[in-house]
């Protein structure tokens, strides 16, 4: 995996992330709210994940 695409793929799954934040603080109390809340904990999670990468691939380089 490229540093560039590392890079790239943080930043689409951080957008990502940000809508499915403010999805769930909009519908905090109906029944969707689990699904978005899981979706946005793995958008999360993958986020993080990226960066790490990126950063990695970015030092050593």
């Amino acid at each position: 995996m490229s540093a560039e695409l590392a890079v790239n793929s943080f930043w689409f799954l951080s957008i990502l992330t940000a809508l499915l934040y403010i999805s769930k603080k909009r519908l905090k109390k109906k029944e969707q709210y689990s699904l978005i809340n899981k979706s946005f904990q793995i958008c999360f999670i993958f986020s993080v994940g990226m960066l790490i990468i990126g950063l990695y691939l970015m030092v050593n380089r």
